[in-house]
């Protein structure tokens, strides 16, 4: 065994602009379901989760920067997890998970804030003194956006995005979830 936490492989663990976090996961508490990840379940869980993800693609351009990291396997599948930036404006996460075994699978998005967020839509946003932080579903998949109990320091506000397409998988079946992150405020 280690004595780290293992679970962040692949997660977004900050986001911070204009000075305010606006996502985190600050808790001791092992596992994807309290992390900024896509968190995928076969039911009985019982593979090791990969301590880290493997770089596929990176750019660092003038207007642009790109991240792409495969976690695999993954519970049966590999996660592919790519965020493209426009420098000043906005991100785009796209998180790719595609089945390794047939099977049943439950596959879904966590995104923590500090700050009270609602979900408008397929839209979750929070409020710090002016600035408003978005994070835009490219899809009108099912969402819920919940005032989380005590994890570590904080009692974040968590958006919670699931996936029914795979509840009956096929190996190289994929599902996808696509977001949009920026702010705007003064």
């Amino acid at each position: 065994g280690s004595a780290h936490n293992t679970t962040d492989a692949n997660a977004i663990s900050h986001f911070s602009e204009r000075g305010k976090l606006f996502l985190f996961h600050n808790t001791g508490v092992e596992g994807m379901y309290t992390k900024n990840v896509v968190y995928v379940s076969d039911g009985c869980d019982a593979d090791p989760i990969p301590c880290a993800c493997e770089r596929v693609a990176v750019a660092d351009l003038p207007d642009f920067g790109l991240s792409a990291t495969e976690l695999a396997p993954y519970r049966g599948t590999t996660w592919l997890r790519t965020v493209l930036w426009r420098r000043g404006e906005y991100f785009v996460v796209l998180d790719r998970v595609r089945a390794l075994r047939a099977g049943q699978y439950a596959c879904g998005a966590t995104w923590r804030s500090f700050y009270r967020a609602e979900l408008d839509g397929r839209t979750w946003k929070a409020e710090a003194d002016g600035d408003t932080f978005y994070l835009k579903s490219g899809d009108d998949r099912p969402s819920v956006a919940e005032h989380a109990g005590l994890e570590g320091a904080a009692r974040p506000y968590v958006l919670r995005q699931s996936s029914p397409l795979l509840t009956d998988a096929q190996v190289g079946d994929v599902d996808a979830f696509h977001n949009l992150i920026y702010l705007s405020g003064p």
